[in-house]
């Protein structure tokens, strides 16, 4: 079965998440391939600044969680791996690319409820529960 592997990246600031609307319509977080000898903060800066021109951003050190799902592409079956990141900003301002047709910072009740699949509502409240404890 092929697998693909990526970095994700939760972004928030004080108060809210930054959630992005994939094009096939979900609701969800950043995440791309890593690269031959990047770090997962190096990609999870890379990504942010290619997706989303996002350049303020710190990474959180003590967090990290996997996501792991199946998928269709191609008519074949997919086992994804994610390895998330956590990451503060103070700018509110992205661009998007072509791969989202929407963003949105909102606060964690309305994330929650705005998010898409069962795994990425686990991710989140694994972070904000990070946050609310640290």
């Amino acid at each position: 079965m092929p697998q693909e592997f990526t970095i994700g990246i939760i972004i928030h600031n004080s108060k809210d998440f930054l959630l992005l609307r994939h094009i096939p319509g979900h609701w969800g977080f950043l995440k791309d391939i890593q690269f031959p000898k990047e770090t997962k903060e190096d990609t999870a800066r890379r990504i942010a600044l290619e997706h989303l021109s996002l350049k303020g951003i710190f990474i959180t050190k003590d967090f990290t969680i996997k996501e792991s799902y199946f998928y269709m592409k191609d008519g074949k079956i997919i086992h994804k791996e994610v390895d998330y990141v956590l990451a503060e900003t103070n700018d509110k301002n992205i661009s998007l690319t072509a791969k989202f047709t929407d963003a949105k910072w909102l606060p964690y009740e309305q994330a929650i409820q705005l998010t898409t699949f069962k795994e990425t509502k686990n991710t989140l409240k694994e972070a904000n529960d990070f946050l609310r404890f640290h």
